[in-house]
């Protein structure tokens, strides 16, 4: 549970820098965010 939660928040912290940042921003958030996304365990609900 724990790694989830660690996990959620930093998928919401890298989608934020995504919907604020400017393009650097952007490409360095992306890229983080889709690590991040690829250990989110597939039973989570959005």
């Amino acid at each position: 549970m724990a790694l989830t939660n660690f996990i959620e928040t930093k998928l919401n912290k890298y989608a934020q820098k995504v919907f604020k940042g400017g393009e650097h921003s952007d490409d360095l958030a992306f890229g983080q965010l889709s690590f991040y996304l690829s250990l989110r365990p597939s039973s989570v609900e959005w």
